[in-house]
């Protein structure tokens, strides 16, 4: 009859022949069935006990690792060159996150986590390999905030911020050669009026786009929601302008001081530049000090306006954000700016104002509803021609009072909007 015999004994007779311990005296006993109709013994299965014991040993060391990583970020530190572009006083903000404006800091910190670090590929949208990488002339994607190209001008009095190559050049290019067809003298807005009228203090020439004119214009104003983190409908349509020789604009503000303009006041300008600059052309905000770029520029860097203040020279694709409006509401003086003379070339520039609120009344998601005023019989122009208006956006523009602020622009785009049929 054949046993299941224990080993154990051989192993401790192995040890020597003074001991007659057992290591199976040491171990719990297992009863083992007859084999082939045998009686039964008791044996001690050495091995089978061994092997139980290492398998709940691996169990119990893969439940700790499995612990172990629940409870510890694996998650990659941001890296330390996160911010190496940006002036010394942008890094220091990082550092001091509650000494920087709530609505400047919320856009820098959320573009430091999304850095150019490896492992922002992860994110939805956001390609990231050596085809992709930001260069010093085209951003990595078309919508995507890099915090490396933004600079800090001024934390306060103004609040403003350069962000580099926010256009591509392409897109420059388009603006301006969309532009050129409808150009005339820029206007001013009357302080006391709202109403525009034309003056020496600006003698650049100008038009307006409709917002979402078209796919590429679309697509910057989105890029530009995302830099201010304010709504798309509360920002007017662009403006491009066009400064010559000589041209300027004198200091001013962009906020409104007539009554109907405050109840929705401006809170934020950027200004896009379109072109480079051989000389002259610079914003300049004449209520700051010139910031430590110029002093440390060589004579000529700077025109004789720009050191006058703290100035940004203009450059083809850098986008320029200030805020006229202080974090609680009260107008921002130090948002007085001016554009320099220029002396050298020709300055392109388009210009994007934001409100406090939304410009339209009648909004659905994406989609603008405007009730219809030009209804009835047709109206015609002193030749017989069709009166009609030349934007699709003309009606809008009517109703918020875009005929008596712009009437260079809209009595001959928007004739049948503003009621001007009948003019020669």
């Amino acid at each position: 009859m054949v046993l299941v015999r224990s080993h154990v004994s051989g192993l401790v007779s192995s040890g020597g022949g003074g001991s007659k311990a057992s290591y199976g005296s040491l171990l719990p006993h297992f009863h083992s069935s007859k084999v082939h109709g045998g009686g039964s013994r008791h044996g001690h299965p050495s091995g089978s006990y061994f092997a139980i014991l290492i398998r709940l040993s691996l169990a119990a060391l893969i439940l700790f690792v499995i612990f172990l990583l629940t409870i510890i970020d694996l998650t990659p530190p941001l890296p330390t060159d996160v911010g190496q572009n940006l002036d010394h006083n942008a890094k220091a903000s990082l550092d001091r996150p509650n000494e920087q404006p709530k609505e400047a800091y919320s856009v820098v910190s959320e573009a430091r986590r999304v850095s150019t670090h490896d492992f922002s590929n992860r994110i939805p949208g956001v390609v990231r390999d050596e085809n992709t990488m930001a260069s010093d002339s085209e951003p990595p994607t078309k919508d995507f905030i890099d915090s490396t190209r933004i600079e800090v001008l001024s934390y306060d009095k103004p609040r403003a911020y350069v962000y580099r190559n926010f256009l591509t050049q392409e897109e420059c290019d388009h603006i301006v050669r969309k532009a050129k067809p409808s150009m005339i003298r820029s206007g001013v807005v009357d302080v006391a009026t709202g109403q525009s009228k034309t003056d020496d203090v600006r003698t650049s020439s100008g038009t307006f786009f409709a917002n979402r004119q078209d796919e590429i214009i679309t697509r910057v104003e989105r890029r530009l929601a995302n830099w201010t983190q304010l709504p798309e409908e509360n920002s007017e349509g662009i403006q491009v302008l066009r400064y010559e020789a000589s041209q300027q604009y004198r200091p001013h503000y962009d906020y409104f001081f007539h009554d109907s303009g405050k109840k929705n006041n401006r809170i934020a300008t950027v200004l896009m530049y379109l072109s480079d600059v051989e000389e002259g052309g610079e914003t300049v905000f004449p209520h700051a000090e010139p910031g430590e770029a110029q002093k440390s520029a060589p004579d000529g860097t700077y025109s004789e306006c720009a050191m006058k203040g703290l100035a940004i020279k203009p450059r083809k694709g850098d986008a320029l954000l200030f805020w006229t409006l202080k974090v609680g509401g009260e107008l921002d003086h130090g948002s007085n700016h001016a554009g320099c003379p220029v002396i050298e070339g020709v300055k392109w520039s388009a210009t994007k104002w934001i409100h406090v609120g939304p410009l339209r009344s009648h909004r659905s998601g994406h989609i603008e509803y405007h009730e219809p005023k030009n209804v009835g019989p047709p109206k015609y122009l002193p030749d017989g021609s069709p009166c009609k208006d030349g934007n699709s956006e003309c009606e809008m523009w009517a109703e918020d009072g875009e005929c008596k602020k712009n009437p260079g622009y809209m009595s001959s785009q928007c004739r049948l909007s503003c009621d001007t049929c009948s003019e020669a």
